[in-house]
């Protein structure tokens, strides 16, 4: 009736309940963040909200002899200094031990209060009951909060899984922030380095939105989670959390970076992947020529060596490989290394140029050297995009042989 402000009516409602409870008032606050994260991109409009949200978290402080207990969860870590600068020195547990386990499921939880609809799943698969138990971990545990956290589950996916029968990337199914993925794209961020992150408590932290940090918004939208920790030098080590992360957020860099959706992909992929194993070169190139075929045409002109090498790294990540981009040797730096347990396949990329080309710089360069002594059998591989055929239009495979 009075036409309150936000601010204004939380005040009055809060100083209301206490009054009329005769107790102070416990606030929980969900997704605090929110209305910044929808307007990221728009840096002006998201520093207009911080500013309006600044001022609502001040009413909390003025009402402070009425609050028992505070809480505000989001995705973000926008820090005191911004929006909770009104706030009477806010305890932050996001890296606490004793509350990593706050969220999500523990393993003694999920066996002690979903056991039935598990049985359930190992029934419709015909499998051991430990089998499944192992393969929900697979696809949904993993998420660890501190350096010494107690691994858990998603509680969405895990949910939808029990209730679906079904493993699927269902937290995926939600919605990826196109945000990311499109800044992940324009940052030209190196992708291989997802596999094997360090960085310092300080990293994981992003207090201005005008500095947004790609690590930072991985960790803290749950697309990275902390795998290791290293006391001596307060390093932690990033990965993703489990299978259903690594598997849909790569489907969905690569429709970001080719264009193409990713129900197209499963086909080609499989043949890509039966063809390098078999050593059918010519099955694996015509294959890649198949997917790279399927982009369309306004993307494809935009796209210059590193996005090409991009879309290669991800269609490997897809496949199972671990490759490695950008590695660097005493003679210089080579695109991409792929290792599997018995071979080594080293990539050169060109565009508008040669294969012949990219071959010879290899073996100038001595991009086989580090993996001599692998014992492994060590493939070079020189390709080139044509933007005029939109497409590979000269590869070369030698087997290096050590005279």
């Amino acid at each position: 009736k009075n036409n309150l402000g936000p601010a204004d009516a939380v005040d009055r409602l809060i100083e209301a309940l206490a009054k009329f409870k005769k107790s102070r008032v416990v606030v929980l606050v969900d997704e605090y963040d929110k209305p910044i994260l929808d307007n990221i991109l728009d840096l002006k409009k998201a520093d207009e909200i911080r500013e309006i949200l600044r001022s609502f978290y001040t009413i909390f402080k003025s009402q402070d002899g009425n609050i028992h207990f505070l809480l505000l969860t989001g995705v973000t870590k926008f820090t005191k200094v911004s929006i909770f600068s009104g706030l009477n020195n806010p305890n932050d547990l996001t890296l606490t031990d004793a509350n990593s386990d706050l969220v999500g499921y523990t393993q003694e939880e999920l066996e002690f209060c979903f056991m039935p609809r598990i049985r359930k799943l190992a029934q419709k698969f015909d499998t051991p009951i430990q089998e499944q138990l192992d393969q929900i971990k697979t696809w949904y545990n993993g998420y660890c909060f501190s350096a010494e956290g107690i691994p858990v589950y998603n509680p969405f996916s895990v949910l939808l899984l029990l209730e679906n029968q079904a493993y699927e990337p269902h937290w995926f199914a939600t919605g990826t922030p196109g945000f990311l993925m499109d800044l992940l794209k324009t940052e030209q961020f190196n992708l291989s380095e997802l596999n094997h992150l360090q960085v310092t408590s300080e990293s994981l932290s992003m207090s201005d939105i005008n500095k947004m940090e790609l690590v930072a918004l991985l960790y803290q939208t749950g697309y990275l989670t902390i795998t290791g920790y290293d006391r001596a030098h307060r390093m932690y080590d990033l990965n993703y959390p489990n299978l259903e992360v690594k598997t849909a957020f790569t489907s969905n860099l690569l429709s970001t970076f080719s264009g193409r959706e990713s129900s197209a992909q499963g086909k080609i992929f499989i043949m890509l992947s039966q063809s390098l194993m078999a050593g059918d070169y010519e099955l694996f190139f015509e294959s890649l020529k198949i997917f790279l075929a399927g982009i369309p045409y306004t993307q494809f002109v935009k796209m210059g060596e590193r996005d090409f090498q991009t879309v290669l790294f991800l269609i490997f990540t897809l496949l199972g490989y671990r490759m490695n981009l950008e590695v660097h040797t005493s003679w210089g730096r080579l695109d991409a290394v792929l290792e599997t347990k018995d071979q080594i396949y080293i990539f050169e990329y060109k565009v508008d140029q040669s294969a012949k080309k990219a071959m010879k710089q290899i073996k100038d360069k001595k991009y086989f050297q580090p993996y001599l002594n692998l014992n492994k059998k060590i493939n070079l591989i020189g390709m080139n995009f044509s933007t005029k055929v939109k497409n590979i239009n000269q590869w070369i495979h030698e087997t290096f042989v050590n005279k």
